[in-house]
């Protein structure tokens, strides 16, 4: 008699899990909000496309200045061009 009450419980417990819960497909109001957020992100960036690309583009190329150090100091310093003429190279 109680091996049967047991099986019993054990079959109505597995019943009962399959009626709780949320229903399959369908998402959390978390999962929504951060789709909700992450369009907005693709929706920024797709607007702002070209000068992204354009600023990744320059960073990837590096500096476009010259710069040296005093000896005195041990500072560094830009190079203009006219510095640049003004120095003999070597």
């Amino acid at each position: 008699m109680l091996l049967v009450a047991a099986a019993d419980r054990a079959d109505v417990a597995r019943e009962n899990g399959k009626k709780g819960g949320r229903p399959k497909g369908s998402k959390s109001q978390n999962t929504l909000a951060k789709e909700a957020a992450r369009e907005r992100l693709r929706q920024r960036v797709f607007a702002e496309l070209d000068p992204l690309i354009d600023a990744q583009i320059e960073q990837a190329k590096g500096l476009k200045y010259l710069v040296v150090r005093e000896k005195s100091t041990g500072r560094f310093v830009r190079v203009s061009e006219g510095m640049a003429k003004a120095k003999p190279s070597g």
